[in-house]
């Protein structure tokens, strides 16, 4: 379940059994931590963008062509560029339902141990270069049969104060 769909790197994880929590790790979709703004607008066409001194707040939403290639899963992307270089990538999902979530939270604690529990139910796993902040935004389903979840992953580098 990992790789695009939760934007870490495909392969084998080290011999600790887990994935480094470092920037280079992050990819979502050919999009990396400290990549450029024209590196990610090469990839995925054109950003919506509002900009202000140092800073560009963008996002991007998947046409049916790119869902077809791999990001059947997401809903939108929303970027950081900080000096036009990417410090914060946030991934937005469509609806999953508890089960669903529950095997993408397992691979997630597979490849980055244990992660530390906020107060709103989040997930946070942390390294002094790397957080990531997985939020279930859980809601009952309109059958009142499952729980749903629209799962949003926020990938920030600590390498660069980005608030």
């Amino acid at each position: 379940m990992l790789g695009w769909l939760s934007g870490c790197e495909r392969g084998e994880p080290p011999k600790g059994g887990r994935l480094a929590l470092e920037p280079a790790s992050v990819n979502v979709g050919g999009v990396r931590l400290r990549d450029t703004r024209s590196d990610v607008e090469q990839r995925l066409g054109q950003l919506h963008c509002r900009h202000d001194d140092l800073r560009s707040e963008c996002t991007w939403s998947p046409t049916k062509a790119y869902r077809e290639r791999g990001f059947e899963r997401i809903n939108q992307l929303s970027f950081t560029f900080v000096r036009e270089t990417l410090r914060r990538l946030t991934v937005h999902y469509s609806d999953m339902i508890d089960a669903e979530f529950d095997a993408f939270e397992s691979d997630m604690k597979k490849n980055f141990g244990p992660p530390s529990f906020g107060p709103d139910s989040s997930r946070l796993w942390q390294s002094d270069s790397l957080s990531i902040l997985l939020t279930p935004n859980r809601r009952s389903h309109w059958t009142r049969t499952v729980t749903v979840c629209a799962p949003v992953i926020d990938y920030r580098d600590r390498g660069t104060t980005v608030p």
